[in-house]
């Protein structure tokens, strides 16, 4: 489920620096409930 969720996120949009894209670290956190 938490992949698919990440797969429909809208495109992301590269991080820019001097107004050149440039490669970004990202954490995005999930959280899994375990019944």
């Amino acid at each position: 489920e938490a992949m698919r969720v990440v797969k429909q996120m809208p495109a992301w949009k590269p991080g820019k620096q001097r107004n050149k894209p440039v490669r970004v670290r990202f954490t995005l956190p999930v959280r899994f409930t375990l019944l």
